[in-house]
Protein backbone atom coordinates (compact mmCIF):
# COMPACT_ATOMS: atom_id res chain seq x y z
CA UNK A 1 0.00 0.00 0.00
CA UNK A 2 1.03 3.37 -0.53
CA UNK A 3 2.75 5.50 1.95
CA UNK A 4 1.01 7.20 4.67
CA UNK A 5 0.88 11.10 5.43
CA UNK A 6 2.21 12.52 8.68
CA UNK A 7 -0.32 13.68 11.33
CA UNK A 8 -0.03 16.79 11.85
CA UNK A 9 -1.29 18.24 15.65
CA UNK A 10 -3.76 20.99 15.87
CA UNK A 11 -3.53 23.58 18.46
CA UNK A 12 -6.47 25.05 18.90
CA UNK A 13 -9.37 21.98 19.11
CA UNK A 14 -11.14 23.52 22.21
CA UNK A 15 -12.09 26.20 19.69
CA UNK A 16 -15.20 26.09 17.56
CA UNK A 17 -13.71 24.78 14.61
CA UNK A 18 -13.45 26.89 11.41
CA UNK A 19 -12.98 26.07 7.56
CA UNK A 20 -9.55 28.02 7.05
CA UNK A 21 -8.53 25.97 3.93
CA UNK A 22 -8.53 27.98 1.01
CA UNK A 23 -8.65 24.74 -1.35
CA UNK A 24 -11.65 23.58 -0.27
CA UNK A 25 -13.30 27.03 -0.18
CA UNK A 26 -15.22 26.17 -3.93
CA UNK A 27 -16.62 22.74 -3.04
CA UNK A 28 -17.61 24.48 0.28
CA UNK A 29 -19.68 27.40 -1.14
CA UNK A 30 -21.60 24.95 -3.17
CA UNK A 31 -21.93 22.07 -0.65
CA UNK A 32 -25.21 23.79 1.14
CA UNK A 33 -27.58 23.18 -2.34
CA UNK A 34 -25.87 20.28 -3.14
CA UNK A 35 -26.43 18.61 0.05
CA UNK A 36 -27.58 20.75 3.13
CA UNK A 37 -26.85 17.89 5.65
CA UNK A 38 -23.54 17.64 4.73
CA UNK A 39 -23.08 21.58 4.82
CA UNK A 40 -24.35 21.68 8.40
CA UNK A 41 -21.64 19.05 9.49
CA UNK A 42 -19.07 20.86 7.82
CA UNK A 43 -19.50 23.60 9.39
CA UNK A 44 -18.38 22.25 12.95
CA UNK A 45 -15.42 20.49 10.94
CA UNK A 46 -11.85 22.33 11.43
CA UNK A 47 -9.53 22.07 7.65
CA UNK A 48 -6.48 22.72 6.64
CA UNK A 49 -4.57 23.03 3.58
CA UNK A 50 -1.79 20.26 3.46
CA UNK A 51 1.99 20.03 1.85
CA UNK A 52 1.04 16.81 0.91
CA UNK A 53 -0.83 15.27 -2.51
CA UNK A 54 -3.02 13.50 -0.34
CA UNK A 55 -6.45 14.78 1.73
CA UNK A 56 -6.56 12.73 5.36
CA UNK A 57 -8.09 13.08 8.66
CA UNK A 58 -6.38 13.44 11.66
CA UNK A 59 -6.53 14.99 15.06
CA UNK A 60 -10.04 15.38 14.22
CA UNK A 61 -8.81 17.91 11.65
CA UNK A 62 -9.48 17.65 8.02
CA UNK A 63 -6.10 18.22 6.05
CA UNK A 64 -6.64 18.91 2.35
CA UNK A 65 -3.82 17.99 0.32
CA UNK A 66 -2.74 19.47 -3.17
CA UNK A 67 -4.22 17.06 -5.32
CA UNK A 68 -7.69 18.35 -4.15
CA UNK A 69 -7.60 21.32 -6.39
CA UNK A 70 -7.32 18.60 -9.86
CA UNK A 71 -10.22 17.32 -9.13
CA UNK A 72 -14.33 17.94 -10.42
CA UNK A 73 -16.40 20.24 -8.63
CA UNK A 74 -18.56 16.96 -7.61
CA UNK A 75 -15.62 14.87 -6.67
CA UNK A 76 -14.36 17.64 -4.49
CA UNK A 77 -17.62 18.03 -2.67
CA UNK A 78 -18.18 13.79 -2.08
CA UNK A 79 -14.29 13.95 -0.94
CA UNK A 80 -14.54 16.74 1.48
CA UNK A 81 -17.81 14.94 2.99
CA UNK A 82 -16.01 11.74 3.00
CA UNK A 83 -13.65 13.35 5.59
CA UNK A 84 -16.78 15.27 7.36
CA UNK A 85 -18.57 11.91 8.15
CA UNK A 86 -15.27 10.67 9.33
CA UNK A 87 -15.31 13.20 12.09
CA UNK A 88 -19.06 13.61 12.66
CA UNK A 89 -18.95 9.63 13.15
CA UNK A 90 -16.19 9.72 15.52
CA UNK A 91 -14.21 7.31 13.57
CA UNK A 92 -10.56 8.61 14.79
CA UNK A 93 -12.21 7.97 18.56
CA UNK A 94 -13.59 5.08 17.60
CA UNK A 95 -10.18 3.44 15.74
CA UNK A 96 -8.09 4.23 19.11
CA UNK A 97 -10.66 2.85 20.76
CA UNK A 98 -10.23 -0.55 19.35
CA UNK A 99 -6.54 -0.20 19.33
CA UNK A 100 -6.90 0.11 23.10
CA UNK A 101 -8.93 -3.24 23.22
CA UNK A 102 -6.49 -5.19 21.16
CA UNK A 103 -3.31 -3.91 21.64
CA UNK A 104 -0.66 -5.02 18.91
CA UNK A 105 -3.06 -7.37 17.26
CA UNK A 106 -5.08 -4.29 15.66
CA UNK A 107 -5.30 -3.53 12.52
CA UNK A 108 -5.56 -0.18 11.64
CA UNK A 109 -6.00 -0.24 7.89
CA UNK A 110 -8.65 -2.66 8.35
CA UNK A 111 -10.65 -0.43 10.50
CA UNK A 112 -10.74 2.42 7.85
CA UNK A 113 -11.65 0.18 5.42
CA UNK A 114 -14.47 -0.57 7.10
CA UNK A 115 -15.11 3.32 7.75
CA UNK A 116 -14.50 4.30 4.14
CA UNK A 117 -16.87 1.43 2.99
CA UNK A 118 -20.26 2.46 5.37
CA UNK A 119 -19.42 6.59 4.23
CA UNK A 120 -18.93 5.99 1.13
CA UNK A 121 -21.88 3.80 0.88
CA UNK A 122 -23.92 6.41 2.51
CA UNK A 123 -22.63 8.91 0.05
CA UNK A 124 -23.69 6.89 -3.27
CA UNK A 125 -27.15 6.97 -1.56
CA UNK A 126 -26.87 10.69 -1.63
CA UNK A 127 -25.70 11.32 -5.20
CA UNK A 128 -22.46 12.13 -4.72
CA UNK A 129 -19.54 11.15 -6.93
CA UNK A 130 -16.04 10.22 -5.30
CA UNK A 131 -12.72 9.89 -6.85
CA UNK A 132 -11.73 5.97 -8.05
CA UNK A 133 -11.30 3.97 -6.99
CA UNK A 134 -13.86 3.95 -3.65
CA UNK A 135 -15.14 1.26 -1.48
CA UNK A 136 -18.55 0.81 -0.84
CA UNK A 137 -20.25 -1.26 1.62
CA UNK A 138 -22.35 -3.41 -0.64
CA UNK A 139 -18.84 -3.88 -2.70
CA UNK A 140 -16.93 -4.82 0.57
CA UNK A 141 -19.14 -7.43 1.48
CA UNK A 142 -19.59 -9.52 -1.54
CA UNK A 143 -15.85 -9.43 -1.91
CA UNK A 144 -14.86 -10.55 1.15
CA UNK A 145 -17.86 -13.28 1.21
CA UNK A 146 -19.88 -11.94 4.12
CA UNK A 147 -23.17 -12.96 4.43
CA UNK A 148 -25.64 -9.97 4.74
CA UNK A 149 -29.15 -11.63 2.99
CA UNK A 150 -31.66 -9.52 4.32
CA UNK A 151 -33.78 -8.02 1.36
CA UNK A 152 -35.83 -6.24 4.41
CA UNK A 153 -33.05 -3.97 5.43
CA UNK A 154 -30.46 -1.75 3.24
CA UNK A 155 -26.73 -3.10 4.68
CA UNK A 156 -26.05 0.82 6.04
CA UNK A 157 -28.90 -0.24 8.50
CA UNK A 158 -27.22 -3.30 10.07
CA UNK A 159 -23.51 -2.39 10.17
CA UNK A 160 -21.51 0.21 11.68
CA UNK A 161 -17.24 0.09 11.49
CA UNK A 162 -16.66 -1.79 14.97
CA UNK A 163 -19.22 -4.79 13.81
CA UNK A 164 -17.88 -4.56 10.18
CA UNK A 165 -14.43 -4.36 11.44
CA UNK A 166 -14.43 -7.67 13.55
CA UNK A 167 -15.76 -9.29 10.29
CA UNK A 168 -12.90 -8.15 8.50
CA UNK A 169 -10.41 -9.28 10.80
CA UNK A 170 -12.42 -12.74 10.15
CA UNK A 171 -11.68 -12.51 6.54
CA UNK A 172 -7.87 -12.13 6.95
CA UNK A 173 -7.48 -15.03 8.41
CA UNK A 174 -8.19 -16.63 5.08
CA UNK A 175 -6.06 -13.84 3.20
CA UNK A 176 -9.14 -12.63 1.64
CA UNK A 177 -8.72 -8.98 2.75
CA UNK A 178 -4.69 -9.01 1.73
CA UNK A 179 -6.19 -9.92 -1.66
CA UNK A 180 -8.75 -6.83 -1.95
CA UNK A 181 -5.90 -4.70 -0.83
CA UNK A 182 -3.41 -5.71 -3.67
CA UNK A 183 -6.59 -5.71 -6.14
CA UNK A 184 -7.82 -2.15 -5.27
CA UNK A 185 -4.92 -0.37 -3.90
CA UNK A 186 -6.81 0.96 -1.18
CA UNK A 187 -5.15 4.12 0.61
CA UNK A 188 -6.03 4.84 4.51
CA UNK A 189 -7.41 8.60 5.07
CA UNK A 190 -7.55 8.38 8.96
CA UNK A 191 -4.38 8.67 11.32
CA UNK A 192 -5.28 9.20 14.47
CA UNK A 193 -2.00 10.30 16.87
CA UNK A 194 0.09 7.97 18.38
CA UNK A 195 -1.17 9.69 21.84
CA UNK A 196 -3.27 8.36 25.13
CA UNK A 197 -6.81 7.62 24.54
CA UNK A 198 -8.72 10.76 25.18
CA UNK A 199 -11.84 10.57 26.29
CA UNK A 200 -14.58 11.58 23.83
CA UNK A 201 -15.88 14.55 24.86
CA UNK A 202 -17.78 15.88 21.63
CA UNK A 203 -19.66 12.69 21.22
CA UNK A 204 -22.91 14.17 22.15
CA UNK A 205 -22.51 17.32 20.50
CA UNK A 206 -21.93 15.40 17.20
CA UNK A 207 -25.05 13.06 18.19
CA UNK A 208 -27.07 16.50 18.42
CA UNK A 209 -25.08 17.85 14.77
CA UNK A 210 -26.15 14.52 13.28
CA UNK A 211 -29.67 14.42 14.20
CA UNK A 212 -30.04 18.43 12.97
CA UNK A 213 -28.74 17.60 9.57
CA UNK A 214 -30.50 14.51 8.72
CA UNK A 215 -33.57 16.86 9.47
CA UNK A 216 -32.30 19.04 7.18
CA UNK A 217 -31.16 16.98 4.46
CA UNK A 218 -34.74 15.15 5.04
CA UNK A 219 -36.61 18.19 4.52
CA UNK A 220 -34.32 19.26 1.45
CA UNK A 221 -34.87 16.11 -0.40
CA UNK A 222 -31.21 16.56 -1.86
CA UNK A 223 -28.47 14.74 -0.24
CA UNK A 224 -27.57 12.01 2.10
CA UNK A 225 -30.48 13.49 4.72
CA UNK A 226 -32.30 9.90 4.18
CA UNK A 227 -29.28 7.89 4.73
CA UNK A 228 -28.60 9.43 7.72
CA UNK A 229 -32.01 8.98 9.60
CA UNK A 230 -31.38 5.19 8.97
CA UNK A 231 -27.28 5.07 9.21
CA UNK A 232 -26.32 1.68 11.63
CA UNK A 233 -23.30 3.70 12.31
CA UNK A 234 -24.43 7.11 13.56
CA UNK A 235 -25.90 5.43 16.68
CA UNK A 236 -22.69 6.03 18.20
CA UNK A 237 -24.33 7.16 21.82
CA UNK A 238 -24.80 3.13 22.87
CA UNK A 239 -23.04 2.09 25.62
CA UNK A 240 -20.32 -0.08 24.42
CA UNK A 241 -20.58 -3.64 25.58
CA UNK A 242 -17.70 -3.82 27.78
CA UNK A 243 -19.09 -0.76 29.84
CA UNK A 244 -22.09 -2.67 30.20
CA UNK A 245 -20.55 -5.79 31.38
CA UNK A 246 -18.55 -3.76 33.82
CA UNK A 247 -22.01 -2.78 35.16
CA UNK A 248 -24.07 -5.87 35.50
CA UNK A 249 -20.98 -7.64 37.09
CA UNK A 250 -20.00 -4.69 39.50
CA UNK A 251 -23.65 -4.65 40.72
CA UNK A 252 -23.94 -8.70 41.13
CA UNK A 253 -20.63 -8.82 43.08
CA UNK A 254 -20.66 -5.87 45.03
CA UNK A 255 -20.82 -6.48 48.84
CA UNK A 256 -24.13 -5.65 50.37
CA UNK A 257 -24.62 -5.03 54.12
CA UNK A 258 -26.60 -7.35 55.75
CA UNK A 259 -27.92 -6.64 59.22
CA UNK A 260 -26.27 -8.41 62.31
CA UNK A 261 -28.18 -8.60 65.34
CA UNK A 262 -24.90 -10.02 67.44
CA UNK A 263 -24.07 -6.11 67.67
CA UNK A 264 -26.37 -2.95 67.91
CA UNK A 265 -25.72 0.20 65.73
CA UNK A 266 -23.70 2.83 67.07
CA UNK A 267 -26.43 4.92 67.22
CA UNK A 268 -28.59 3.02 69.11
CA UNK A 269 -25.48 2.73 71.94
CA UNK A 270 -25.67 6.52 72.35
CA UNK A 271 -29.42 6.89 72.24
CA UNK A 272 -29.87 3.85 74.85
CA UNK A 273 -26.31 5.62 77.21
CA UNK A 274 -28.19 9.24 77.05
CA UNK A 275 -31.62 7.16 78.33
CA UNK A 276 -29.88 6.03 81.31
CA UNK A 277 -28.45 9.15 82.00
CA UNK A 278 -31.72 10.97 81.90
CA UNK A 279 -33.73 7.74 83.76
CA UNK A 280 -35.67 8.11 80.14
CA UNK A 281 -37.47 5.35 78.18
CA UNK A 282 -35.20 2.58 76.47
CA UNK A 283 -34.95 3.09 72.55
CA UNK A 284 -35.73 -0.19 70.65
CA UNK A 285 -32.94 -1.98 69.83
CA UNK A 286 -31.12 -1.56 65.79
CA UNK A 287 -28.74 -3.94 64.90
CA UNK A 288 -25.56 -3.09 63.02
CA UNK A 289 -24.71 -3.20 59.60
CA UNK A 290 -22.70 -5.94 58.82
CA UNK A 291 -20.04 -4.67 56.24
CA UNK A 292 -17.89 -8.17 55.44
CA UNK A 293 -20.45 -10.73 54.62
CA UNK A 294 -19.51 -13.98 52.40
CA UNK A 295 -17.38 -13.41 49.41
CA UNK A 296 -19.33 -13.07 46.07
CA UNK A 297 -18.85 -15.95 43.90
CA UNK A 298 -18.66 -15.47 39.57
CA UNK A 299 -19.16 -18.71 37.27
CA UNK A 300 -17.99 -18.18 33.82
CA UNK A 301 -19.07 -20.49 31.58
CA UNK A 302 -17.53 -20.68 27.90
CA UNK A 303 -18.81 -22.63 25.10
CA UNK A 304 -16.44 -23.92 22.71
CA UNK A 305 -18.50 -25.46 20.61
CA UNK A 306 -17.12 -23.27 18.08
CA UNK A 307 -18.93 -20.04 18.32
CA UNK A 308 -16.75 -17.95 19.74
CA UNK A 309 -12.82 -17.22 18.74
CA UNK A 310 -10.10 -16.15 20.39
CA UNK A 311 -10.30 -12.66 19.52
CA UNK A 312 -13.62 -11.89 21.33
CA UNK A 313 -12.49 -14.33 24.51
CA UNK A 314 -9.47 -12.33 24.75
CA UNK A 315 -11.46 -9.54 25.11
CA UNK A 316 -14.00 -11.05 27.14
CA UNK A 317 -11.46 -12.39 29.69
CA UNK A 318 -10.03 -8.98 30.57
CA UNK A 319 -13.42 -7.35 31.08
CA UNK A 320 -14.22 -10.39 33.76
CA UNK A 321 -10.57 -10.60 34.81
CA UNK A 322 -10.87 -6.28 35.71
CA UNK A 323 -14.14 -6.76 37.45
CA UNK A 324 -13.30 -9.35 39.70
CA UNK A 325 -9.76 -8.18 40.89
CA UNK A 326 -11.75 -5.09 41.74
CA UNK A 327 -14.42 -6.66 43.88
CA UNK A 328 -12.40 -9.62 45.03
CA UNK A 329 -14.98 -12.16 43.77
CA UNK A 330 -14.14 -15.88 43.70
CA UNK A 331 -14.46 -17.18 39.98
CA UNK A 332 -15.16 -20.50 38.86
CA UNK A 333 -14.39 -21.24 34.79
CA UNK A 334 -16.62 -23.76 33.55
CA UNK A 335 -16.05 -24.92 29.43
CA UNK A 336 -18.90 -26.57 27.86
CA UNK A 337 -20.33 -28.09 24.57
CA UNK A 338 -23.20 -30.56 25.61
CA UNK A 339 -22.19 -31.10 29.01
CA UNK A 340 -18.88 -29.44 31.07
CA UNK A 341 -15.40 -30.94 30.46
CA UNK A 342 -13.39 -28.86 32.12
CA UNK A 343 -13.74 -26.80 35.27
CA UNK A 344 -10.98 -24.41 36.91
CA UNK A 345 -11.11 -22.03 39.91
CA UNK A 346 -9.32 -18.99 38.89
CA UNK A 347 -7.20 -16.06 40.19
CA UNK A 348 -5.76 -12.96 39.47
CA UNK A 349 -2.62 -14.68 39.31
CA UNK A 350 -3.21 -17.28 36.76
CA UNK A 351 -6.86 -16.10 34.87
CA UNK A 352 -5.21 -14.43 31.95
CA UNK A 353 -2.57 -17.70 31.18
CA UNK A 354 -5.99 -19.71 31.35
CA UNK A 355 -8.19 -18.36 29.51
CA UNK A 356 -5.35 -18.15 26.90
CA UNK A 357 -5.05 -21.39 26.98
CA UNK A 358 -8.81 -23.07 27.08
CA UNK A 359 -9.19 -26.78 26.00
CA UNK A 360 -11.61 -26.02 22.89
CA UNK A 361 -13.60 -28.95 21.87
CA UNK A 362 -14.94 -27.76 18.84
CA UNK A 363 -17.02 -31.08 17.37
CA UNK A 364 -20.06 -31.53 19.73
CA UNK A 365 -22.80 -29.65 20.06
CA UNK A 366 -24.31 -27.13 22.55
CA UNK A 367 -26.63 -27.75 25.87
CA UNK A 368 -26.99 -25.28 28.74
CA UNK A 369 -28.93 -28.06 30.51
CA UNK A 370 -26.45 -29.60 32.45
CA UNK A 371 -23.60 -26.64 32.69
CA UNK A 372 -26.32 -24.20 34.56
CA UNK A 373 -26.58 -27.05 37.07
CA UNK A 374 -22.98 -27.07 37.43
CA UNK A 375 -22.56 -23.58 38.03
CA UNK A 376 -26.18 -23.56 40.23
CA UNK A 377 -24.36 -25.73 42.52
CA UNK A 378 -21.44 -23.45 43.30
CA UNK A 379 -24.24 -20.71 44.70
CA UNK A 380 -22.85 -18.26 42.65
CA UNK A 381 -24.23 -14.21 42.74
CA UNK A 382 -24.02 -14.32 39.47
CA UNK A 383 -23.70 -16.97 36.24
CA UNK A 384 -22.07 -15.65 33.10
CA UNK A 385 -22.57 -17.60 30.01
CA UNK A 386 -20.34 -16.69 26.98
CA UNK A 387 -21.92 -18.67 23.95
CA UNK A 388 -24.07 -18.46 20.42
CA UNK A 389 -27.54 -19.04 22.54
CA UNK A 390 -27.65 -21.87 19.42
CA UNK A 391 -28.70 -25.07 22.32
CA UNK A 392 -31.32 -26.41 24.81
CA UNK A 393 -31.65 -24.31 27.36
CA UNK A 394 -32.98 -26.34 30.38
CA UNK A 395 -34.70 -24.87 33.15
CA UNK A 396 -33.76 -21.39 35.03
CA UNK A 397 -31.12 -21.71 38.22
CA UNK A 398 -31.71 -20.02 41.18
CA UNK A 399 -28.67 -17.57 40.57
CA UNK A 400 -29.37 -14.94 38.13
CA UNK A 401 -27.84 -15.36 34.42
CA UNK A 402 -26.09 -13.32 32.07
CA UNK A 403 -25.99 -14.47 28.30
CA UNK A 404 -23.26 -12.54 26.27
CA UNK A 405 -23.55 -13.01 23.00
CA UNK A 406 -20.17 -12.37 20.51
CA UNK A 407 -23.14 -12.32 17.33
CA UNK A 408 -26.36 -10.01 17.52
CA UNK A 409 -29.02 -12.24 19.07
CA UNK A 410 -31.02 -13.90 17.15
CA UNK A 411 -32.81 -16.35 19.66
CA UNK A 412 -33.94 -14.69 23.24
CA UNK A 413 -33.49 -17.19 26.09
CA UNK A 414 -36.58 -18.24 28.39
CA UNK A 415 -34.77 -16.44 31.07
CA UNK A 416 -31.59 -14.19 32.37
CA UNK A 417 -30.41 -11.04 30.54
CA UNK A 418 -28.71 -10.78 27.26
CA UNK A 419 -25.53 -9.12 26.45
CA UNK A 420 -24.27 -8.53 22.61
CA UNK A 421 -20.42 -8.23 22.49
CA UNK A 422 -19.99 -6.80 19.33
CA UNK A 423 -20.87 -3.05 18.53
Amino acid sequence: MRAMPQPVASKDLTERPVARSARAAHALAHMPERDPALASLALWCAMRDSSGSATYTSNDVIHIGTSFETLPLREQIGLLGHHVLHIALRHEFRMQSMQQRFGAAFDRIAHNLSADAIINECLNRGGHALPRPAVTLTDLLDKMGIDDADPAQHPLERWDVDRLYMQLREAARHHALTTYYSTTEFLADVFPLDAPLRTDRDANMWQAHLLRASRAGGASGRGIGTALMHLGDAAISQTPWENRLRRLLGKALSHTPQRTYRRPRSAWIAAEAEARRHKGPQPVFEPALQRRGLRPRLVVAVDTSGSVDRDILALFAGEVIGITNKSDAETHLLCFDEDVFAQQKISALNARATFRNLPMRREGGTSFVDVLQKADALGPSLIVVLTDLMGAFGTPPKAPVLWATPHTASITPPFGEVLEMVR
